[in-house]
């Protein structure tokens, strides 16, 4: 089931997410790669703050308090 919560089909199978994972591991394609890796790099857009070229060589001078 693509795109499923392993943790939600591990509880619904009666396994532990340890036992799911050794299990279905090598069911596990790398169909949906792009799919994840876009979330984690949107997360971390939400989290970290753009910085452009100009902005390092400003900073660079500033004084840190």
């Amino acid at each position: 089931m693509s795109g499923a919560n392993p943790g939600f089909l591990a509880k619904q199978l009666g396994h532990s997410k340890q036992m799911f994972f050794a299990v279905y591991a090598d069911w596990i394609d790398g169909e949906s790669d792009e799919r994840e890796m876009a979330k984690i790099e949107a997360a971390i857009r939400l989290c970290v703050p753009e910085v452009y070229p100009d902005q390092l060589l400003h900073s660079a001078g500033k004084e840190q308090k």
